[in-house]
């Protein structure tokens, strides 16, 4: 047994347990929306804490970013996927072992919020059902009312 400076014994437990680092928690998360409503900037701001300053259309990028939750380390990898509809066939192989799915639109683009509709029954039909207490959510509901109400016109 190891004795810590002054003669005492170190306190019980593991040996490594006091030096050990707790492994990350790795969370996979896909954010699907149609082009330019904003994907990109919004993981880029999380993972990187910078805002791009020009539109680059994506067709697919990965952002990781690491930080605690209640003290514990968590690492998110960031699955950016092309909006525009030429790359529709190729963001369902993106879902595979997602444990979230973000979904965006352009508040100002009614079309941007009908599409994303789509994209909630492609991601239906791709991902496994997860219970609410192991995805943390509830599933996404059947209809989804409108958020913000839309005159038509983009400002």
């Amino acid at each position: 047994m190891q004795q810590a400076p002054g003669g005492q014994s170190p306190p019980p437990g593991p040996p490594e347990a006091a030096g050990a680092e707790t492994k990350a928690a790795e969370i996979k998360a896909v954010i699907v929306g149609d082009g330019g409503c904003g994907k990109t900037s919004l993981l880029m701001v999380f993972a990187r804490g910078d805002f791009p300053k020009v539109y680059v259309p994506t067709v697919f990028e990965k952002y990781t970013a690491s930080f605690q939750v209640d003290g514990k380390p968590v690492k998110i990898h960031l699955w950016d996927t092309a909006g525009q509809e030429d790359y529709d066939r190729l963001r369902p192989l993106s879902y595979s072992d997602a444990n979230v799915v973000l979904m965006c639109f352009d508040v100002t683009n009614r079309s941007s919020y009908d599409n994303i509709l789509t994209k909630v029954r492609q991601r239906r039909g791709l991902l496994p059902p997860r219970a609410a207490s192991q995805g943390g959510c509830p599933p996404i509901p059947s209809s989804v009312p409108p958020l913000v109400p839309h005159s038509g016109t983009r400002r």
